[in-house]
């Protein structure tokens, strides 16, 4: 029950993989973490892997509070904001199409669901094969 993250830093991107179950505890400390080390916050473009996710404890209120927290901080950016999503199953894509609903409408934030861990890290402008970024980046666990 962890999440993990890496920094790349050219272009700019956070990888982050789910592994077990999400809670909004492992949440608030990832986006904690990303602000203290990277200082943009959530304003990197990212590519979540959510294939091996098993459930969570967010709620539809948790996400409703994080996106109005979210669309404030990207009305001053000058670029779009790229969030991948990837998932496999029926839980980890309606989880990804409930997130994307709530961000609808969001100022600079472009957010896409993938099912193909490559075409996600080529779309956030990071060539080569996805599987194998994954597999080579230094990752930091946040656990439960």
């Amino acid at each position: 029950m962890s999440v993990q993250y890496s920094f790349l830093a050219e272009p700019h991107v956070v990888l982050i993989r789910y592994f077990g179950r999400s809670t909004q505890r492992q949440q608030d400390k990832l986006r904690k973490v990303i602000i203290r080390d990277f200082g943009k916050g959530q304003m990197l473009d990212s590519v979540s892997d959510l294939t091996r996710l098993t459930s969570t404890t967010l709620t539809s209120l948790d996400r409703v509070a994080r996106i109005k927290d979210f669309n404030s901080l990207l009305v001053n950016l000058k670029h779009p904001v790229k969030h991948a999503l990837v998932a496999n199953t029926p839980m980890t894509i309606g989880i990804c199409r409930m997130y994307m609903a709530y961000a609808e409408g969001a100022p600079k934030l472009d957010m896409r669901l993938f099912s193909d861990l490559s075409a996600a890290t080529s779309w956030v402008g990071l060539p080569g094969d996805g599987q194998a970024i994954f597999d080579q980046a230094d990752w930091t666990e946040i656990a439960d």
